[in-house]
């Protein structure tokens, strides 16, 4: 695409996000939100999904010291079936600018005839996302 382009007299530009612990980070509140309002879960899924997320709790171990337990209030619990499919619902709105290339990595691509039509076509998306 970018030696098409640049064949054709085009600058491309392209950003790749990928967020660091993504499926850890998820604010958990802003999660079940969104599923009720945007997917419309309710009654026994929604009791469900908010039993599973709730009193989450861990504790690090160092050298052989453990620490105290920890109540998690981010993230989709690691390892576990949902964590996937809870994070894609917390994303499913990343607007059309941004497109996925893999769970948690996520790319923007612009196409013009110069760098700074490039450069606010890529500043526009980042700002959606961020949004």
């Amino acid at each position: 695409m970018i030696m098409k382009n640049t064949l054709n007299g085009k600058v491309t530009g392209v950003v790749f996000f990928d967020f660091c612990n993504a499926f850890g980070s998820v604010n958990r509140v802003k999660l079940l939100h969104k599923l009720k309002l945007d997917f419309g879960i309710s009654g026994r899924l929604w009791s469900y999904v908010v039993s599973f997320l709730s009193g989450r709790r861990a504790w690090i171990e160092v050298n052989q010291l453990v620490g105290e337990w920890l109540e998690l209030l981010y993230g989709t619990s690691a390892g576990t079936m949902l964590e996937m499919i809870l994070f894609l619902a917390r994303v499913h709105d990343t607007p059309a600018s941004v497109s996925f290339k893999f769970a948690d990595d996520l790319v923007s691509r612009a196409v013009a005839e110069d760098i700074p039509s490039v450069q606010k076509s890529v500043q526009e998306a980042m700002d959606q996302l961020a949004d």
